[in-house]
């Protein structure tokens, strides 16, 4: 301990007056007694000449010489003395994704609190995140730095590099001290890495054309971080079509493993992933996917009306009518036209210029090949009488015949895709067997094939196109858009709706290993005590008044 004004403890000679104003209240009294001689027979005391010549003294003047010391003390304000790391201290925090996990911001600040309490400042409180920047300082005052630890929150934003975050720290300061969940190796930095978390995470999402072109599979990858087997399941679901396909399996412990689900037919223009059990990072839990495709087809119809035909489209994905373009898909039902419509087309019992429609004729014997169109269908129930006779091009394909006459036919030409049924609906059974939807779903899936949509992270920019708007929990956004929630998001593109997936970032939170601390020079550092040596004086004073009132001195 140090005095900074050690002159001020002359102030202590401020006890003489105190005794001595406390030996003139203590003077003799007369008392009036009946008689003398009965005084005579007491022995007299055998005190010395400096006990007899001291007044008798009690607590109270005890109270008050301890005061008067005190108070001295205290004018010369004591410093105690305190050896704490050098100086200027820079605490950057991991805001980022990593301090998600259940208790880990509660770790985190802890951590900067004692880094606080063991260094002797100034201090610098920095957030390492999208963009990195300084929360706090340099500040000396730890009430302030301590009210910045207090407002630390994450983001769900990717972290930037480290050098990002220390490029803002003032070059003057001593040392720099980072807090992370997945600490990286950085030289010359002290690194508190924060406790270990066992994870399951989905890895990768995706819908993928199959290889042999008979639909899709959505690909789910999922990432065991634990140190034993974990029975996960993979729920995938169709968030336009209602679909939803689950499937199990035991990963082994840091390893990967991937989950594979068919999705015959048509897709839809969004899927969601979801894995379980629930662990304490719950983020990469769901992944979401976007197809390149509208979230509802606009379908342009043409002919004569079919309520079968209509329910099977609105089976196999979401679909309205509409009569003013832009059309996604053109629908042609028991007519000729004399126009080729652009873009995909559907023809029932219908011609078009490039395959004209003929006369009905009686239905012959089933021949089939195996097709895309054809993937999941029975075709044996089918009860067809006759078919209108149609002329596709020569390149078409034909994948079931009834005798000589194209049942089901499928080509390209530059205006887009076309699909033939010939059937005479009206005379059969088709629309009521279990095949026919299939076979609507699988004509979809061929007339409009889907492709990558646009898939992006939270707290990335995104410039959108000229003329999209994007619909946000914020309100609607039209020129750049920062996506701060993960989800599926509805956007609109030239009078289109369609999807757009954002999903967190990455993110390993795997064990951290050992980390090398820098050793920092330690300075000494000087606390005031007067708070307590005021107290204490406080304190003698209050007892110094009880006595007086209950003494009556």
């Amino acid at each position: 301990m140090s005095l900074l004004f050690p002159w001020a403890l002359a102030w202590a000679s401020a006890v003489v007056g105190v005794v001595v104003l406390y030996m003139l209240r203590r003077r003799e009294q007369q008392m009036h007694v009946s008689a003398l001689f009965l005084w005579d027979r007491v022995p007299p005391d055998a005190m010395s000449r400096l006990a007899r010549w001291l007044p008798r003294t009690d607590p109270i003047l005890w109270a008050q010489v301890g005061v008067v010391l005190i108070m001295a003390l205290m004018l010369a304000a004591p410093m105690l003395l305190q050896e704490r790391p050098a100086g200027a201290t820079a605490v950057v925090v991991d805001i980022s994704l990593t301090l998600a996990p259940s208790g880990r911001l509660e770790e985190a600040q802890d951590a900067a609190r004692r880094i606080m309490r063991e260094s002797a400042g100034p201090w610098v409180l920095v957030g390492w995140g999208d963009p990195s920047q300084i929360l706090v300082g340099p500040t000396e005052r730890e009430e302030e730095f301590l009210a910045g630890v207090a407002n630390l929150s994450y983001t769900l934003a990717a972290r930037p590099p480290l050098a990002q975050a220390l490029a803002v720290v003032p070059p003057q300061l001593d040392r720099v001290v980072v807090i992370s969940g997945a600490p990286p190796e950085q030289p010359d930095v002290d690194v508190v890495a924060l406790s270990p978390v066992e994870n399951l995470r989905i890895e990768a999402f995706a819908v993928r054309a199959q290889p042999d072109g008979s639909g899709y599979q959505a690909l789910v990858e999922v990432h065991n971080d634990t140190a034993r087997y974990e029975n996960v399941v993979v729920t995938v679901r169709d968030v336009a079509g209602g679909r939803s396909f689950r499937q199990a399996m035991l990963v082994p412990p840091l390893s990967s493993d991937v989950f594979v689900f068919p999705l015959w037919g048509f897709v839809g223009p969004a899927y969601v992933a979801e894995l379980l059990p629930d662990d304490g990072f719950p983020y990469d839990n769901v992944r979401y996917y976007a197809l390149d495709m509208p979230a509802s087809l606009r379908i342009r119809w043409e002919g004569e009306q079919d309520r079968y035909l209509w329910a099977a489209l609105q089976a196999a994905a979401a679909a309205e009518r509409t009569e003013v373009p832009p059309w996604d898909l053109t629908v042609v039902v028991r007519t000729q036209l004399e126009v080729a419509p652009d873009g995909p087309c559907l023809l029932v019992e219908a011609g078009i210029p490039e395959a004209p429609r003929g006369e009905l004729l009686p239905a012959g014997p089933w021949m089939a090949e195996s097709d895309t169109l054809l993937q999941h269908v029975d075709h044996s129930p089918w009860a067809v009488t006759a078919l209108h006779q149609i002329s596709p091009p020569e390149d078409a394909i034909v994948p079931l015949w009834s005798g000589e006459l194209p049942v089901i036919a499928r080509w390209s030409v530059p205006e887009g895709p076309r699909v033939a049924l010939s059937p005479e609906m009206a005379r059969s059974n088709l629309p009521l067997t279990a095949g026919f939807p299939v076979l609507i779903r699988n004509a979809l899936a061929w007339l409009l094939p889907s492709q990558d949509g646009r898939t992006v992270t939270v707290g990335r920019a995104v410039r959108l196109p000229t003329g999209t708007i994007v619909h946000t929990p914020r309100g609607a956004v039209d020129t750049v858009w920062i996506p701060v929630q993960p989800g599926l998001f509805e956007a609109e593109e030239r009078g289109r709706r369609k999807y757009i997936a954002v999903n967190v970032p990455s993110v390993e939170l795997a064990a951290p290993g050992a980390t090398e601390q820098v050793p920092a020079e330690h300075v000494p550092r000087k606390t005031p005590m007067w708070p307590w040596v005021a107290g204490a004086a406080l304190g003698l004073l209050m007892i110094e008044w009880a006595l007086a009132r209950r003494w009556g001195a």
